[in-house]
């Protein structure tokens, strides 16, 4: 007998959607190397306030449909190109063989509408998730460490959802496998140069999304609306001799950058590039308990006021891959 859904077994693919819950006639999927994936659907469950004459608890009923997913998986150039694509709503491409640039940055694109396969290779069976936004995406806590660079994926979803189909929607989903990032491998730069003070960094950039319905008598949302972005980003460091990183808040703009490269190639790599931030030691402070140096922490606040780039954020990725789109183009 099989186990559904097991680790070694389930098959994670996503795929766009021309419009909101509705699939393509002919689905075109990519497979999503992951570490975890938490993926399902269930009810409401509406509580009944009816006044009885009777102890015993009254029926209840079911309401909205609801769909949970997130994701993490290993830092690679293909898959967090894909979602920075998904998520930012674009990118731009410049070089004519590899290494290709892509560049990505906020503007006034919508983000894609999507859905999301969990497979069982071997009972045959899948779970689909229709109408689903990509609404943060987080790389870790990063230190340097001999652990992998995992990025964290989080949706949000309308809830339409089949379980335990018996084919999956596109039987020969793409697929890419380069080299996985590692922790190690990361580097932090202030001010464009690399800083010898940063020893953890956590980053987060997420969007306001909000899913919408109407009275059409469907148990799931009908369609969605966004809104703005936003970041949750920290920076820690240990005291220097001559300087410290709450230094850093000197109400100046600071540019802050974190890049990974792949390993054993340096022209493979992931840019996050921030021109135009505010450091600001707003961060509770760290507590002398032991032998390790006390760390402190300061919180980085992107924004955009005049810098070429017109945006609070530059993602560029040097890839081998030559066109993010081709890879979920909807037929």
């Amino acid at each position: 007998m099989g186990v559904y859904h097991s680790g070694s077994q389930s098959q994670v693919v996503i795929g766009l959607q021309n419009a909101f819950n509705t699939m393509p006639g002919t689905p075109k999927g990519f497979i999503i190397r992951k570490s975890r994936f938490t993926f399902g659907n269930y009810d409401d469950l509406i509580a009944d306030d009816e006044l009885r004459a009777d102890p015993n608890p009254a029926q209840q009923e079911t309401g909205l449909n609801r769909c949970g997913a997130s994701l993490v998986m290993p830092m690679t150039t293909e898959e967090f190109g894909i979602f920075c694509y998904l998520f930012l709503g674009g990118y731009s491409v410049t070089g004519s063989a590899d290494p290709y640039a892509h560049v990505y940055v906020i503007d006034d694109s919508e983000p894609f509408i999507l859905w999301v396969e969990c497979g069982d290779l071997k009972t045959g069976k899948y779970d689909l998730a229709e109408g689903l936004i990509v609404s943060s995406i987080s790389v870790g806590t990063i230190n340097k460490s001999s652990n992998m660079l995992n990025v964290t994926i989080q949706f949000e979803a309308s809830g339409k959802f089949t379980r335990n189909g018996a084919a999956a929607q596109d039987v020969a989903p793409s697929s890419y496998s380069v080299r996985k990032h590692t922790q190690a491998m990361h580097q932090i730069l202030v001010d464009d140069v690399l800083t010898t003070l940063i020893t953890e960094t956590t980053w987060t950039i997420s969007r306001t999304i909000t899913m919408l319905s109407v009275s059409d008598g469907t148990l799931y949302h009908t369609d969605f609306d966004y809104g703005d972005y936003s970041y949750d980003f920290t920076i820690s460091g240990f005291r220097a001799a001559a300087d410290t990183i709450v230094g850093y808040d000197d109400g100046a703009e600071h540019g802050v950058a974190i890049k990974t490269e792949r390993p054993g190639s340096a022209t493979h790599y992931v840019l996050i590039d921030h021109n135009e931030t505010l450091i600001k030691n707003s961060e509770t402070p760290g507590e002398i308990s032991g032998d390790p140096p006390v760390p402190q922490k300061v919180r980085v606040l992107p924004t955009y006021i005049n810098h070429a780039d017109g945006s609070s954020i530059k993602i560029t990725i040097e890839t081998e891959i030559a066109d993010y789109v081709a890879l979920l183009a909807t037929t």
